[in-house]
This record gives structure tokens, sequence and C-alpha cells, in this order.
């Protein structure tokens, strides 16, 4: 069964989704490549369209199949032109998928979670830092993050591309107010861990196991707002031995994620 061409219509509005804003309006996002593809089919995100290059039934017969079977109504055929233009790739795999954001409540982050490590993000602004950050939380099973208000957005084609397909397996707080979540946190019982590269080194404390711990990453160039800062019963510094001026974010984020599981690896 061959699937309908792409309309030039058709190629207008998946291309206008590379804009944040359109993203945000349309509560949709863009992946692309055989390997993010097959995430998503094992994933439990929908799509609104899938299209693919002509000929990808001779290169990945097994996903062409599963196209037909599930997805025959919102699959397309594109050139390689139009798949070029649908890329932000430097080499398009031939594939390149329309999908629906998932809306989780702020009330989800603590939502049957008695204990567990829950990350904040303040202000991280690269985008292969967050892509990065988000493949940790997902190492470390860690299933729920926080992105305060001047975060990348989560759903940056670098960003996605830099998940490895963990987008589909971390739930996204998006614009969060960090204050208020903090408040919350701390209501329920929960403890803040901060991090700072400035003052005295702070070792790594142990856990109990019994309580939510959030885990703030701050600003690549600032740190942790200072208003934010009150909210942490601790500060975490990783001790330096050499001379490197500081650590990247995302780098710094998985050893401190490491640190807590080795610590107590049923947190």
């Amino acid at each position: 069964m061959a699937f309908p061409a792409l309309t030039q219509k058709n190629l207008k509005e998946i291309a206008a989704l590379s804009d944040r804003t359109r993203r945000q309006e349309s509560d949709l996002f863009l992946i692309e490549g055989i390997r993010m593809f097959r995430e998503f089919i094992n994933s439990g995100y929908t799509a609104a369209v899938i299209v693919i290059e002509s000929g990808f039934e001779n290169r990945h017969a097994d996903v062409y199949q599963i196209l037909q079977r599930k997805y025959s109504g919102i699959t397309l055929t594109a050139t390689e032109k139009q798949i070029r233009k649908l890329s932000d790739t430097d080499e398009p795999q031939g594939v390149v998928a329309v999908i629906r954001k998932p809306q989780p409540s702020a009330e989800a982050i603590f939502r049957g979670k008695k204990h567990g490590i829950i990350l904040a993000l303040d202000r991280i602004a690269d985008p292969g830092n967050l892509g990065t950050i988000i493949r940790c939380a997902d190492w470390f099973g860690v299933s729920d993050i926080a992105l305060s208000k001047g975060c990348v957005d989560v759903y940056n084609p670098k960003v996605i591309r830099g998940t490895m397909g963990s987008v589909f397996r971390v739930r996204f707080h998006e614009r969060a107010d960090l204050s208020r979540l903090f408040a919350e946190a701390k209501a329920s019982g929960a403890e803040i861990w901060g991090t700072s590269a400035a003052g005295p080194y702070t070792p790594m404390p142990s856990q109990n196991g019994e309580k939510n711990i959030i885990l703030v990453i701050g600003s690549e160039a600032h740190g942790i707002a200072d208003a934010i800062l009150p909210f942490c019963d601790r500060l975490i510094r990783i001790p330096r031995y050499g001379h490197a001026e500081s650590l990247n974010a995302a780098v710094a984020c998985g050893i401190l994620l490491y640190e807590m599981r080795r610590g107590h690896p049923t947190l």
C-alpha cells in the first residue's frame, strides 16, 4: 500500500514546528531519524503526522510494515529534497514525525512518589546540555524534571536529538515556578539539594531512602538564582583536583546523580 504524497501545505505546516512559539501553540514537536522513530514506536506517545522518504520501505522493511499496520492514516511520502527541508541534520535518515506533547500536571511530580530523585533545572540555556541531562536522568532512573521559565525548550530539535530517545521516558514540567515548587516540596517533607561551585566543599550526604530529594542544577553561567537558594537544605560542591575553571552543567549532573544512586540505589 502506497502512502499519499506530502503536499506543499503539509511541508510548510511541519517545517513551522522548528519555531519554539509554534511548538508551544500547537503542543507538537518534531523527531527525525530511524533510531528516534523506533524509540517513539515503543513509547506511549502519539503522532499527528509521519513523513517518510520514497524508498524507505527498502531500507527499513520492518518499520514500514508497522507504518502500514498502525499509522497508515497519518503517513505521507516525501522526496529527498522535502525531507531535507524538514530535517535539522546534515544527513537525514528518511523519516520525520510530528509528535503530540504529553501534558503532565504539576501535581504529578509528587503523586504516588514517597521517595525518589527529582531534577529541577534553573535557566539551563544550552540545548546540548539539556539533552545530555535528560539522558542522564533516564540512565539513573529519574522520572521527573522541572524546568524554570528561563530554560531552553525541551522540544528544541537539538535537545530532542541529544536525548537519544530518553525524551520519551522522562516527564517534563515546563515553565515551572521553582520557588512555589520548592515550598510545596518542603511542606511534603522533601529535601532540596542545590549545586554550588563556590564556598566550602560539602560532601555528598548519605540518604535514608524515605523521602523525595530534589536536585537543583543551575544556569551554566550564573548557577542557581539567588531567589531560590534559600530553599536549599544543603549545597553540594564537586571537589576540583585540577585547574579547570568549572564543570559543564550536564557533566556535573551526571556525577551527582551517580553519587546519589551509589549512596542509595533504591532512592
